[in-house]
């Protein structure tokens, strides 16, 4: 949620309109129950996005066996059947390189692919400093 939305419920993306905690696209939102639109879900309190939010990973839950998997839950779902830490998930002339060129700042290690130790990394990284220690107390 942090490295999403700043853990901000009201965040949105102007492409494509990604709202809310962990930006869900509309078709998910959709999907997930919500028919008011992206708009009408960046008024709800973060609270109040919560059960989307579980709602979202549920069917993931036996996929999520690290941070980088739950965010490969959150970034490209598709990508979590058959892959560990070590895989290859985006790359800019290979798998879902719209993905990689809109998110060049995943690959941690800049080695030019995206891959889920590279978000496992993207997690370690927000997990430090002023911005997570106000996080946690807030939690």
């Amino acid at each position: 949620m942090e490295s999403e939305s700043g853990v901000q419920p009201w965040s949105q993306n102007a492409n494509g309109k990604a709202t809310g905690l962990i930006q869900f696209m509309p078709d998910i939102l959709k999907g997930l129950g919500w028919s008011d639109g992206p708009d009408a879900f960046k008024l709800l309190s973060a609270e109040q996005q919560l059960p989307y939010v579980e709602r979202f990973y549920r069917p993931y839950v036996g996929n999520l066996t690290s941070p980088g998997r739950l965010y490969q839950a959150t970034f490209l779902p598709a990508t979590l059947p058959g892959t560990d830490e070590s895989s290859i998930i985006a790359a800019p002339n290979g798998p879902h390189a719209d993905a990689f060129r809109w998110n060049p700042m995943l690959d941690t290690n800049r080695d030019g692919v995206i891959t889920v130790g590279d978000l496992t990394a993207r997690i370690s990284n927000v997990q430090q400093g002023q911005r997570w220690e106000a996080l946690v107390s807030r939690l």
